[in-house]
């Protein structure tokens, strides 16, 4: 702690406080020493460099409700240790750590730029804030418990490679977050971590390489959810990991795929095709994996050496189960009409057309090898879309009536 007498900061503070209309610049500040700096109660911008510690943050929770944009790129954060903080209650906090609850429920504050020494970011430090966007400074390899829950205006998460370690919900409840980006190296997609984000409509994780393992409830009624792509060594999928995703159509589970928990895929009520074509083994399962799912209209294809073995598995058996194989020879045909359901695709020309027949076609989007969407519409009883430019290759064509493979 700081004892220099009040009495002395006007000659020992090292602080240049320069107002203006737009911002308020803090410079060389020390450790412990913001509340000393003559801030306006009222201020909106706010930009600091220097050292701080969980004393100033506690004082800007405190004291700058109406702060709206804070820049901390050039700060240092020092270890904290002394009496007990108001609101947070914390004694002690580590040096490079957004302290744990350090900006929570400032509802106004809509940009932060964190430091770029920063290693870790505490838990709550950001949650209930009004933050529009988060980027995680490049040292980082801890985001904390809840760091960034329930922020109702987040829309756009990127992540590093460095992040080590995720906490257990920590973006959940974002209803508007959109876009994430994320390449940590952790080993998890922990608890919850985007549980009820409703706005997500396509992720991609297939740059967590070191993942093995989507936590409990990690998607839960993630209802906008349409496109997922799962880390690639992907072993284990626990209770409630997908529960209520129910826009998503088709979803390919990863090879190494050998568990799948309770209520793991509960409710994915548009499920149409579960591909486990690259899986050497059924994987073993939990109870009500796919409660609320009327598995026989999802079409389960798997390894043409395997469909005896899904037939009489426990669950699994309740797909229409199909070898790899058929699935091709009835799906991926250039050229011609394919059929699958009840809809008919007709590939030549770089045009795609679409028919369903009887039925109304609804929701159509095309997604690439890769799984990436390509394009969406929607349509009654046909369409004709146009893919000139578009690569060769394998894409799969999904509607309300079912899904077909072409090639182009």
């Amino acid at each position: 702690m700081n004892n220099t007498p009040k009495h002395l900061f006007s000659a020992a503070l090292v602080v240049a406080l320069a107002a203006s209309a737009d911002a308020t610049d803090i410079k060389n500040l020390q450790a412990g020493t913001l509340a000393n700096a003559g801030i306006d109660s009222t201020e909106t911008a706010l930009t600091i460099s220097g050292r701080m510690n969980a004393a100033d943050f506690s004082y800007i929770l405190d004291n700058l409700n109406d702060l709206q944009s804070l820049d901390l790129t050039n700060v240092t954060i020092d270890a904290y240790s002394g009496e007990a903080l108001p609101y947070t209650g914390l004694t002690s906090s580590p040096a490079n750590t957004l302290p744990d609850y350090a900006l929570t429920g400032l509802t106004r504050l809509k940009t932060i730029a964190l430091p770029s020494s920063l290693q870790a970011i505490g838990k709550g430090a950001l949650s209930g804030s009004g933050i529009t966007s988060l980027t995680v400074p490049a040292g980082v390899e801890t985001i904390g418990d809840y760091a960034a829950m329930r922020c109702e205006s987040l829309s756009q998460i990127t992540v590093d490679s460095k992040v080590k370690e995720l906490g257990n919900r920590a973006f959940a409840y974002c209803p508007k977050l959109t876009t994430v980006n994320i390449s940590a190296t952790s080993a998890s997609l922990p608890e919850g971590l985007f549980e009820a984000c409703t706005s997500l409509s396509e992720v991609d994780l297939s740059s967590l390489v070191d993942c093995r393992e989507i936590g409990e409830w990690a998607f839960a009624e993630c209802n906008g959810l349409q496109t997922l792509m799962l880390p690639a060594l992907t072993t284990e999928i626990e209770s409630g990991a997908l529960y209520g995703v129910n826009k998503v159509t088709t979803l390919t589970l990863p090879e190494s795929v050998d568990y799948i928990g309770n209520n793991a895929m509960g409710a994915m009520s548009a499920l149409q095709t579960l591909m486990v074509t690259d899986i050497p083994t059924v994987p073993q399962l939990g109870e009500n994996v796919w409660a609320s799912v009327d598995q026989n209209k999802v079409t389960l294809v798997t390894p043409d050496d395997l469909v005896d073995s899904y037939s009489e598995a426990p669950q699994w058996k309740n797909f229409s189960i199909m070898s790899e194989t058929d699935f091709n020879d009835s799906t991926h045909i250039a050229g011609i009409t394919v059929k699958a359901h009840s809809m008919q695709v007709t590939c030549s020309d770089n045009v795609i057309r679409i028919s369903g027949g009887d039925g109304k076609l609804g929701k159509i989007a095309i997604f690439n090898a890769a799984g990436h969407r390509m394009v969406s519409a929607k349509a009654n009883e046909s369409i004709t879309i146009t893919v000139g430019g578009w690569p060769s290759g394998v894409y799969l064509v999904v509607s309300d009536l079912g899904a077909a493979k072409i090639s182009l």
